[in-house]
């Protein structure tokens, strides 16, 4: 299953998993995705912010139920 991405009108499909969220983040977000610097995420309507290094968690599990 995939969803599109909501970050930057990005809308490029994503695979729900942590690993395929992580690779997008870092290849076409240029996220530090082992950074431990606590970042807001960017997906349209969300105002947290967690660590760079959980960014892809946050988005599987909050953005892609």
């Amino acid at each position: 299953m995939s969803t599109p991405c909501f970050i930057d009108r990005c809308n490029q499909p994503i695979d729900c998993s942590r690993q395929a969220i992580s690779s997008h983040l870092k290849t076409v977000h240029q996220v530090n995705v082992d950074s431990p610097v606590v970042q807001a995420c960017q997906w349209s309507g969300c105002r947290v912010s967690v660590p760079a290094s959980s960014l892809a968690s946050h988005i599987m599990t909050v953005h892609m139920r």
